[in-house]
């Protein structure tokens, strides 16, 4: 079956499917690897699915009810008639920003949420200390020039995936829990609205204007002004972080600056603490 469906710019093709026997993300991906054509401004939708994961493969419940979104840009403007600022780190810092960027400016539409939704290094949109989203970016280049980005996001909007507590996700959330009115919580207006944003935010990356994007990361990060300890991003049991400390700054490639000095740090699981120890 076929549908004709309006897309805002940049999007120029749709495939939804009711239900995902793989993640998408992970389809695009390969696809890209592999050299296939992946055509310009793909966006790819799934009610629920198996097999979606965040960073290093961890699951993620796509559960009906909430967004499941995956997206390929091919950013073929990025040669040598981009303006001078905008470097190569600096496209792929402006990608993987652009998700989360998008995202909280989304939320801020919709009543009652403005400047409520913020983001948790690196690629965590939480409520109130709740996780409610999170999202994936993979980028290939070559010679200089970006290839292809496919952006995997994954939204609890109606239901709350049955997740396992740990320090690094205390909590999740959905938005309709959010909302004083749920008639707002539509999937198909909150697409509509998230796509236009990230294609706005996407002509500005374009434009080499990532610097904005990363100001607006900055400011709507909850994590600069607090102590936090990072934890080596491996598989098992980590009972020893990597860093600790007050975050004083994010840097120019998102790396964690401290207000104790010592090394920044660019990777690694985030675990924030309040008083007594309690975490968010």
């Amino acid at each position: 079956m076929t549908a004709t469906v309006d897309l805002p710019w940049p999007w120029n093709y749709a495939v939804i499917v009711e239900h995902a026997g793989r993640s998408q993300f992970d389809v695009l991906v390969r696809a890209l690897r592999e050299g296939c054509a992946i055509p310009d401004g793909l966006v790819c939708l799934a009610g629920s699915g198996e097999g979606f994961h965040g960073q290093r493969g961890r699951a993620w419940a796509a559960i009906q009810g909430n967004l499941h979104l995956s997206v390929f840009l091919s950013p073929t403007a990025f040669h040598t008639d981009v303006p001078a600022a905008c470097h190569l780190n600096d496209i792929a810092t402006g990608l993987t920003i652009l998700p989360a960027v998008s995202l909280v400016q989304t939320l801020d539409s919709m009543p009652g949420l403005r400047h409520r939704a913020g983001i948790r290094w690196v690629n965590d949109i939480v409520i109130d200390g709740s996780k409610l989203a999170g999202y994936l970016v993979h980028t290939q280049s070559s010679a200089g020039t970006v290839t292809g980005a496919v952006i995997g996001i994954g939204l609890n909007m109606e239901a709350v995936p049955s997740v396992a507590p740990t320090a690094f996700v205390p909590s999740v959330t959905a938005l309709r829990d959010h909302l004083a009115d749920v008639r707002f919580c539509s999937r198909s207006d909150l697409l509509r609205g998230f796509l236009h944003i990230l294609g706005v935010n996407y002509e500005k990356l374009l434009a080499g204007r990532a610097g904005e994007l990363l100001e607006i990361y900055r400011r709507r990060s909850v994590v600069v002004g607090r102590y936090v300890e990072v934890y080596p991003d491996l598989e098992g049991e980590v009972l020893r972080h990597s860093a600790a400390g007050t975050v004083a700054a994010i840097g120019d490639r998102l790396e964690l600056i401290f207000a104790e000095g010592g090394r920044p740090v660019s990777a690694g699981r985030l675990v924030m603490e309040l008083g007594g120890g309690a975490h968010i």
